[in-house]
């Protein structure tokens, strides 16, 4: 009797041990670990009161802004996210019909720093929403979670429509819907943001609009049936798109917010094909001739490649990858990709 005992202990701490690997290969870094991560953004990338992509040189954008906030929440940093969040909105928040944000701010040809583009980035805007609603509830501050309603009902009024019965998100105010077509970027679809919007609001249109992500199945193009960064619906049937089909440095986000069994099989297809053959994987795909770029993914890529490959070894073999690039790899987006992969769940 106590030979059965010990053996059925050993099998349960067995597979605890193999949850904790599991879990591990797929989040990264423990919270101490990340946390340098979040010290180092904040001194490169937050200097003055807001976040500066200096990819951007003379400019930045509303969704660093939400990137930061979104971190500054999480790494429990009340005094960063209320800095960010006051230039954001005074800066960015002056829009004269809503509550969204103009997208690019900078230096002007006169020298002058100011709104560049008063066109709102959908994914900045839910991004910032999300955020206060978090920080909100986690400082206990009514007004921010009320400042965070306020931008969720305009993304609603002014950003989703219905195409063929379904709902569509806009990537912007403006630009997106042609005569024939409307331009789509599955990435802004942020889904654990959707869920935290339901679950506040209680509006059902966040629900359809998580399922009206299963229109993508219909544009997973090229031998790997990847998502591209962007897409043009058209109800032509011999409709040919302007733009050309590329999955890469936006598509890679529709695949950490989007967790879908058949997207996450055709990612693990991908990442087969090349990771197990030559231990890297392509950042850039055109998929209409199926060419590969010949540069190899940055550190953010591969977080997220960790996250969605559903078994291990490899699952641990791309996270390990992951953790060794990114010690030299602190480019805006690769760190912020690496971040928002180990704190989303």
């Amino acid at each position: 009797m106590e030979k059965k005992k010990r053996k059925t202990t050993s099998i349960i701490l067995f597979l605890f041990l193999t949850f904790i690997i599991s879990n591990s290969a797929c989040f990264g870094q423990n919270n101490s670990s990340l946390k340098k991560y979040w010290l180092f953004f904040k001194e490169e990338y937050i200097k003055e009161e807001y976040v500066n992509d200096k990819y951007f040189k003379f400019s930045t954008h509303s969704e660093a802004q939400g990137i930061g906030l979104l971190f500054s929440e999480y790494f429990d940093d009340y005094k960063t996210f209320l800095k960010v969040w006051t230039w954001t909105k005074n800066n960015l928040q002056i829009r004269k019909t809503d509550n969204l944000f103009a997208w690019l701010w900078g230096k002007d040809h006169k020298g002058n720093w100011r709104v560049l583009d008063y066109n709102n980035a959908t994914d900045a805007d839910i991004l910032i929403a999300w955020a206060l609603i978090k920080a909100g509830k986690k400082w206990k501050r009514n007004d921010l979670v009320k400042e965070g309603i306020k931008i969720i009902n305009d993304i609603e009024k002014e950003l989703i429509i219905k195409w063929n019965d379904i709902y569509i998100l806009l990537p912007g105010y403006t630009g997106f819907i042609k005569q024939d077509t409307i331009i789509v970027n599955p990435s802004y679809y942020i889904t654990p943001a959707f869920k935290d919007f339901y679950e506040l609001t209680k509006n059902q249109i966040w629900i359809d609009l998580i399922k009206s992500q299963e229109i993508f199945l219909n544009y997973r193009l090229g031998i790997f049936h990847l998502i591209p960064d962007w897409i043009e619906l058209s109800n032509k049937k011999c409709y040919q798109p302007k733009r050309k089909y590329i999955f890469g440095y936006e598509a890679i986000r529709f695949y950490l917010y989007n967790q879908d069994e058949p997207f996450r099989n055709d990612l693990k297809s991908f990442i087969d094909f090349f990771f197990k053959r030559g231990n890297w994987v392509p950042d850039q795909v055109f998929l209409e001739k199926n060419l590969i770029s010949i540069n190899d993914s940055p550190a953010g890529f591969y977080a997220v490649f960790s996250k969605t490959y559903p078994t291990l070894p490899i699952k641990q073999l791309l996270n390990k990858k992951a953790e060794e690039k990114i010690k030299y790899d602190k480019s805006y987006y690769s760190l912020s990709l690496y971040i928002l992969t180990n704190i989303i769940k």
